[in-house]
């Protein structure tokens, strides 16, 4: 979903979730935040919205070639 519609998603792009001296291993410090998927904030923000909109039109599209595969 989020390739074919990313406005489904609030990116976001600033922050971080860095440890603070001690609290962290020394395996994993945390990450910063970055354009597209990131540990920090994943895909980002859903909106709800366009999301149910790209899912009604999803499946409208499936009902349709469905119908069209029955006529056939």
């Amino acid at each position: 979903m989020a390739k074919e519609c990313p406005k489904c998603f609030k990116d976001i792009t600033s922050g971080d979730n860095i440890c603070l001296p001690g609290t962290c291993n020394d395996q994993c410090k945390g990450f910063q935040t970055s354009c597209g998927w990131d540990p920090v904030t994943g895909l980002g923000t859903p909106n709800v919205g366009k999301i149910l909109k790209y899912i009604k039109k999803s499946l409208e599209k499936k009902i349709k070639e469905t119908n069209n595969y029955r006529k056939e």
